[in-house]
């Protein structure tokens, strides 16, 4: 969903412009309003609870993939998300979506931001240990949280506060260098002691020693406790973890454009070949003027004086007129098929106008002679 305006409903208008594939539901007397999506299946929490077997490795690598495209995206239109977490990762089949975009703040907004943002286990170093000075590498964090939980089955930092979330972070990442600290948090903190136990860190392999080495790796970029350092949700889906995948993406790609092509040269052969028979899809006039034996000249070479303009195709008035009076003569002859006005004439010429719709008809059909197949239809009404 992209969520271009949303602003308190002024009387009398509905100011809410939103794209997604649901509906929009507002009414009017309470001033509600409603966003319905698509129901899916189950969140990607539901999906791993519980489970007593790893994922197959090629599920994992598709969830990560989309999880990743999703966050790039939102990061490339200047949004980031705030809060990814199991929980608000759809699934319906093999399809996975980002949700729950109640928290979005804009890239290039004004710092410091909310402090208490996002769920306290996905939650990155600098959301813990300055007073809302973050930004979108926040995200990215999250993302190398969950995925580390798709594969272990077990969250990576379960802590129960936030001082014991920075140790549990400490743990595994280990004590970041002091001089880091106080360059890139302390100056934007006031409420946290960073006087923190040396520890050196187990590091994720020893917890997912099952684990793909170049997904160790992916995920060693993403959790990096320096924001600066982590790498970006662009960078990450060019890893040599999803190259299979983005293969298979460019040869669908291709196979798309190469069915596009084909349909496209299929309509114009078509088209040809329907000119080849003296089949055209323009206007009856067009035919008119390309016939050698009923083109007549424009309105530009002979004007006439009761039509008040110049140049340009015969009117149809004017077309009308000239096979009223064919018609009228007794030649049974037409320069081109002219159809009655749209709910038809009213008075004495209603009879005249269908014997001429009715001539003109004959006319094409005699012309066509042996070489078309004419079919007169009617839609159904």
């Amino acid at each position: 969903m992209e969520l271009r305006c949303a602003e308190p409903a002024k009387e009398g208008s509905q100011v809410y412009k939103v794209q997604s594939n649901g509906a929009v539901l507002y009414d009017e007397p309470t001033g509600r309003l409603a966003l319905v999506f698509e129901l899916m299946d189950m969140n990607l929490y539901e999906a791993i609870k519980g489970r007593r077997h790893y994922l197959p490795e090629q599920k994992v690598k598709h969830y990560m993939y989309e999880m990743l495209k999703a966050l790039d995206h939102m990061h490339r239109n200047g949004i980031f998300h705030r809060d990814v977490k199991p929980e608000n990762l759809l699934l319906l089949d093999d399809e996975i979506k980002l949700a729950d975009l109640g928290s979005c703040r804009g890239i290039y907004s004004r710092q410091p931001f909310t402090e208490y943002i996002s769920t306290r286990w996905y939650r990155a170093p600098e959301c813990l240990l300055t007073d809302g000075y973050y930004n979108f590498k926040m995200d990215l964090f999250a993302a190398g949280c969950v995925c580390f939980e798709i594969v272990a089955l077990f969250p990576l930092f379960p802590g129960q506060n936030e001082m014991d979330q920075i140790q549990k972070i400490h743990n595994v990442l280990g004590t970041p260098p002091a001089e880091l600290l106080a360059r890139k948090f302390r100056r934007n903190a006031s409420h946290m002691d960073f006087n923190f136990p040396e520890k050196k860190g187990t590091g994720i392999e020893r917890l997912i020693p099952h684990a793909d080495v170049d997904l160790v790796e992916l995920m060693k970029k993403l959790i990096r406790y320096d924001p600066d350092e982590r790498i970006l949700a662009r960078q990450a889906l060019k890893e040599s973890y999803f190259r299979e995948l983005r293969e298979a993406e460019k040869d669908m790609a291709s196979a798309v454009t190469q069915m596009q092509s084909t349909s496209g040269s299929r309509s114009t052969g078509g088209r040809d070949s329907m000119a080849k028979a003296g089949i055209s899809a323009t206007s009856n006039v067009s035919n008119a003027e390309h016939d050698p034996e009923t083109y007549q000249p424009s309105r530009s070479s002979s004007p006439a004086p009761e039509e008040g303009r110049s140049g340009g195709l015969p009117s149809i008035r004017h077309e009308r007129r000239k096979v009223g009076a064919s018609a009228e003569d007794g030649d049974g002859q037409d320069d081109g098929m002219v159809l009655p006005p749209i709910g038809g004439l009213k008075g004495k010429r209603d009879s005249k106008m269908k014997t001429t719709f009715k001539a003109a008809a004959n006319a094409t059909l005699q012309k066509s002679g042996g070489h078309e197949k004419v079919t007169l239809g009617a839609s159904k009404g």
